[in-house]
């Protein structure tokens, strides 16, 4: 789509191009008001820029407060300017179980909203594995002819189980702990939500580790039977073993021309089949993808809550900080895998004295197979390629 964003080096306004993004999501929405009028409907993590001590930050709702400069564009005789308008006020809306609405800058990461005000860069798969556990416990629905519209023909007669401690994950770990959990206590045919994308990835990356997961799930814990619903940040990425053979349907959400959230698309498995090699035929944006083939129905999801948001919301917060604490981990394994190469290598140490002096300095037990271990690691070569002395 066709937008301006502002330069927040230069506070020049650059007229460009940005890349729609639909992420399911359950929210709060409130109302950002400002002194001059202007409003906006947003989630508390959506972030706007501000000037503070003469510099531009950028900052979520949630840390906004009354008073704060936001950063806005005003439009006079075509002629678009920068200008600092102060917060009013900030009240809550209304909660709603939609999507939410990203627009990606290529270059600046901002865009300019109708009101003027310069903004930043989701959860309906909830509502859909809830009501697969309620058709998986014996519920069903029919349809009356006469009103064309459907109702509850038979209530659930087993247990339902779903709970964000038991059926949302946000790691490959998780995904196959859960799986094996569930299986033990429960049997076959469980429902798990994996949300790769809620533990701060980016898309790429998400795909990346999303791709990975599924491969090693199925290796690992596909005898269960269980159903596994997957957040995508983007579905032509997917594998076309998942996205094709080894999934059921897709959901594709997104939001109407009155920026209205909720509304989806559903695919059933041949028309995800043609809506996905059309795509990667056509290539092109994303948007223009979904043009590929005719969905098997549409419609809007409800404000309905399956489970305790305040309980979901910790949960995925908590799975952040993990992700955090293992980028560090891999990067201090990374370190000193690199620094047991440079003793062997460029020290001439034996794998014998790297692991004595490093237990010596430690005061922690280092076994040579540990150091053998890290040598394969950083350098890439098999076990038998690893000498106790290095040679060229």
């Amino acid at each position: 789509m066709n937008t301006i964003s502002v330069n927040t080096n230069t506070g020049k306004i650059i007229k460009t191009k940005a890349e729609v993004i639909k992420q399911s999501g359950d929210k709060n929405f409130y109302i950002l008001e400002l002194e001059d009028g202007r409003k906006i409907e947003c989630s508390m993590e959506h972030k706007f820029f501000i000037k503070k001590n003469n510099q531009i930050k950028k900052i979520p709702l949630k840390r906004i407060k009354e008073k704060n400069n936001l950063i806005c564009i005003d439009i006079i005789k075509g002629i678009e300017k920068v200008k600092i308008v102060k917060v009013k006020s900030i009240k809550f809306s209304h909660c709603e179980i939609g999507v939410d609405l990203s627009i990606l800058n290529s270059k600046h990461h901002n865009f300019v909203c109708e009101s003027g005000i310069v903004s930043h860069n989701s959860t309906l798969a909830q509502q859909v594995g809830f009501f697969i556990v309620w058709l998986l416990a014996g519920g069903s629905m029919a349809k009356d002819e006469e009103s064309d519209r459907w109702f509850v023909a038979t209530k659930p007669h087993k247990i339902m189980h779903f709970t964000v401690e038991e059926n949302i994950v946000f790691t490959p770990e998780d995904l196959q702990t859960k799986a094996r959990e569930l299986y033990s206590k429960y049997g076959k045919n469980q429902v798990i939500i994996y949300d790769e994308g809620r533990a701060g990835l980016d898309s790429a990356a998400a795909m990346t580790s999303i791709n990975k997961a599924m491969q090693d799930f199925f290796q690992e814990c596909g005898q269960y039977g269980h159903v596994i619903l997957i957040v995508l940040p983007n579905f032509f990425k997917l594998h076309e073993d998942y996205a094709i053979s080894r999934s059921i349907f897709l959901v594709d959400v997104f939001t109407n021309k009155k920026m209205e959230r909720g509304f989806f698309n559903f695919y059933n498995e041949h028309q995800k089949e043609l809506l996905f090699l059309g795509g990667k035929k056509k290539g092109g944006s994303t948007m223009s993808k979904y043009s590929g083939s005719r969905p098997s129905f549409n419609g809007r999801f409800s404000n309905f809550l399956p489970i305790n948001k305040g309980v979901y919301e910790q949960a995925k917060q908590d799975a952040i900080k993990q992700k955090e604490i293992g980028m560090f981990e891999k990067k201090w394994k990374r370190q000193r895998d690199s620094s047991i190469l440079m003793l062997y290598k460029q020290g001439g140490l034996t794998i014998h004295q790297i692991a004595t002096e490093l237990t010596i300095i430690s005061g922690i037990y280092i076994s040579e197979n540990a150091v053998r271990a890290a040598l394969r690691a950083i350098s890439g070569k098999e076990a038998s390629e690893i000498k106790d002395v290095y040679t060229v």
